[in-house]
């Protein structure tokens, strides 16, 4: 009975444990992902940054990460801790936006920018990597489009932070998924 045991035990897999260290962009802070448009016409009134929609400390975004992969079962260490048992394989988990686009109205004539609708996109690349060799193991890409109407209109740091949290849950789908540890 022990030796059947001790065999299941050896035969299973090593639980993958996440910790996520990084979202990062290749985009610069001042460069231009759309449009912003002001007014009931939604006439031109600017451009929307980077910086417009990444605004917004760094640990929140990966609070969101760790939030939708915790929802979706899949174990990763807390925030700003590494994982302590040595039975588990810890990946380090990645993000990097490779774009970003947005078309946004305000409606309001004077261009009220806590208040914007109109469509927004957002491409990241996860990353897997090995905690000893810092290879890749996995890779996904999520890419995320949101149409936002005046209902629902926020400011753009708010919607890059939605986009976010779908990406978060497109990748922890992808995790869950037996398939993709082979990708």
């Amino acid at each position: 009975m022990i030796a059947l045991a001790l065999a299941a035990a050896a035969a299973s897999p090593t639980p993958t444990v996440y910790a996520i260290t990084r979202i990062g962009s290749d985009l610069a802070a001042d460069q231009v992902v759309g449009v912003k448009r002001a007014g009931m016409m939604c006439m031109r009134n600017g451009v929307i940054r980077w910086s417009d929609l990444a605004a917004g400390h760094a640990m929140d975004q990966r609070e969101a990460v760790q939030d939708a992969l915790e929802d979706a079962d899949i174990a990763v260490t807390p925030l700003g801790e590494s994982a302590a048992a040595d039975s588990k394989r810890v990946l380090r988990l990645r993000g990097v936006v490779r774009a970003a686009s947005a078309n946004l109205c305000a409606r309001h004539w004077l261009g009220d920018s806590k208040a914007l609708s109109g469509e927004i996109g957002v491409t990241i690349e996860w990353r897997a990597e090995s905690r000893a060799t810092a290879t890749v193991e996995r890779r996904h890409e999520s890419v995320i489009t949101r149409t936002i109407d005046a209902q629902h209109a926020a400011p753009a740091a708010a919607l890059y932070r939605a986009l976010l949290g779908d990406a978060a849950r497109d990748l922890a789908r992808w995790l869950s998924d037996p398939a993709s540890a082979e990708r």
